[in-house]
């Protein structure tokens, strides 16, 4: 059986590598809020216990 990660920290970075957004949850699921941001590609980098994952998110 899988275990869900506890994500202990998220940055989302624009496509030039700036933070332009940052939180601490300590939680399995939880919502980056939008405002203030444009449509285009992100990445979002997810600090959990055994490491760290890093994906793509793109908005329209």
């Amino acid at each position: 059986m899988r275990r869900a990660n506890l994500v202990r920290r998220y940055r989302l970075l624009d496509i030039n590598g700036r933070t332009v957004g940052t939180g601490n949850p300590a939680a399995q699921r939880f919502t980056i809020e939008r405002n203030g941001l444009v449509a285009g590609t992100y990445l979002v980098e997810l600090e959990v216990e055994n490491g760290r994952i890093v994906r793509k998110l793109m908005l329209d």
